[in-house]
């Protein structure tokens, strides 16, 4: 979920009762006080006559209630602070300012608290901080001001359940109406974070630098302080794919965010041990519903869901995460080979973002380049044969065969797998080594320099086309060699649009 989500949740619900509560659940790291700061920024934009108090990062109900008396103090809600021992009660202080808050009419106050320092499983604590909270809905029902109170921290949702089912307690949230776990920051948030980065730049200047963000939040799972941490291992001024990688494992190793993440992961019941043993294996695993073990490992940011032809399926949370499993799962009493650092050198780093985009761009390339030779060939026949006959012969298993025999040849294969070859055109049967040399040819016939160097440009591309085609992973310097050529080729069809411009 979108922070403007959460703003347009929050704006329906004010405007159907006078107090609302929201309870943000996420794991160390995931950007919970980014969160915080983006909604203290951009709530006042998006809801008429709100006011933000806070964002106050707590500990205690007394901390939390000085700082908002004094608040309030100071923007002229309240006129005195009440006595300090009623601070220390939230109960008390939500009745308190029901009674004496002066605000204008139908303002909407929102006060954010950043839970800090109440353990994972620290249940009693909770429930005094989230029962108190939830209290106010049941008596904040008259007057001026719409109150909203949001709340994020870290804490076991399936652990809290039972233990209010223990004491008989009515919960404090309701999951889909005022309960979220929040997983990641968006990626354009991750954009702007890694832009303040000595490394980057500013990331939006170039694709080159763009990628890098990307790459950056899906390697991390979108976490920054996953992601903070990679960049700070990087020699400035040096950024690569490679350095990156190298980053990342390193910071799985011994990097601080992660023992973090591991001091909580270890407290998981051992259902979840054993799911985290099977995601290992299976790296995918079916899931209608999340069960107490999976909910918890999405929880503690181990795992993401996905669907996939409406079937539901859970998965590693990022390649950070996994590597942080995989590095230290001895500790999990996990000590079957897919704990072992030789596996983890032959897994495949699950990142998409580097082929995706060579993947548009070769794609781009390979239909400019098709649809480029057929109008020039087209514009040049002389007879009524195929438009590839006779052109680019190549010996295949010590036959001759042009162009045309050879797309034939792929057509017919393709047919035989079941593909259906009615539509495409010819030249889509052609490799992009057969473009090559086609445009040589023709660069001959017209004299052109620059479509020799699109010729080339084409036999340097091609390598990575192939690469990219069997998801290996490429640097952002071959990456660029995709984007010389598709400069290349509009340099060359801007050299040769005169001979196309009578017709």
């Amino acid at each position: 979920m979108d922070y403007t989500d959460i703003i347009d949740d929050l704006a329906h619900q004010l405007d159907t009762k006078l107090a609302s509560t929201l309870f943000i659940n996420g794991a160390t790291g995931s950007g919970k006080s980014y969160l915080q700061q983006k909604l203290a920024t951009d709530i006042p934009t998006r809801i008429r006559r709100s006011k933000i108090i806070g964002p106050y990062k707590v500990c205690s109900a007394e901390t939390l209630g000085n700082q908002l008396f004094r608040d309030l103090r100071d923007w002229g809600y309240i006129t005195t602070i009440p006595d300090t021992n009623l601070a220390s009660d939230l109960v008390s202080i939500w009745r308190w300012l029901k009674e004496n808050l002066q605000a204008p009419n139908r303002s909407k106050i929102f006060i954010l608290i950043d839970l800090d320092g109440v353990g994972w499983n620290d249940y009693d604590e909770l429930r005094i901080w989230f029962s108190s909270i939830r209290h106010l809905e049941h008596f904040w029902d008259s007057g001026p001001v719409n109150l909203a109170v949001l709340i994020t921290g870290f804490w076991d949702h399936p652990g809290l359940e039972m233990f209010y089912e223990q004491v008989q307690l009515s919960f404090p949230y309701t999951i889909g109406r005022n309960y979220i776990i929040w997983e990641e920051i968006p990626i354009s948030n991750s954009m702007e974070l890694i832009s303040n980065s000595a490394h980057m730049g500013d990331p939006m200047d170039n694709p080159i630098r763009m990628m890098y963000g990307r790459l950056l939040h899906e390697i991390c799972g979108g976490n920054p302080a996953i992601m903070q941490e990679v960049l700070r291992t990087i020699e400035p001024g040096n950024i690569s794919v490679d350095a990156v990688l190298k980053s990342a494992r390193q910071s799985a190793i011994n990097g601080s965010i992660g023992q973090s993440l591991l001091a909580t992961w270890k407290k998981l019941t051992p259902d979840s041990i054993k799911l985290i043993q099977k995601l290992l294996l299976l790296r995918q695993i079916p899931a209608i519903s999340l069960s107490v073990g999976l909910e918890r490992l999405k929880i503690v940011g181990i795992l993401k869901e996905k669907i996939i032809l409406n079937q539901q399926f859970v998965t590693m949370r990022s390649w950070y995460i996994e590597m942080l499993l995989r590095l230290h799962a001895e500790e999990f009493g996990i000590e079957t080979p897919i704990s072992k650092s030789p596996l983890l050198e032959e897994l495949m780093p699950t990142i998409t973002v580097l082929q995706q985009d060579a993947y548009t761009l070769v794609h781009e390339i390979e239909n400019l380049l098709r649809n480029f030779l057929i109008t020039h060939l087209a514009l040049n026949r002389c007879d009524n044969h195929h438009l590839l006959n006779g052109h680019y012969v190549k010996k295949i298993r010590k036959e001759d065969l042009d162009a045309q025999q050879r797309a034939e040849r792929m057509r017919s294969t393709s047919f035989d797998n079941g593909l259906p070859i009615h539509l495409n055109p010819d030249i889509a049967y052609l490799y992009l080594s057969d473009l090559g040399g086609i445009l040589n040819e023709i660069a001959e016939q017209i004299d052109s320099t620059g479509w020799h160097r699109v010729a080339e440009a084409v036999d340097r591309v091609s390598y990575i086309r192939n690469a990219v085609m069997h998801n290996q992973i490429i640097e952002t310097s071959d990456l660029q060699k995709i984007y010389d050529l598709q400069a290349e080729i509009f340099t060359a069809l801007n050299e040769t649009s005169a001979a196309f411009s009578g017709l």
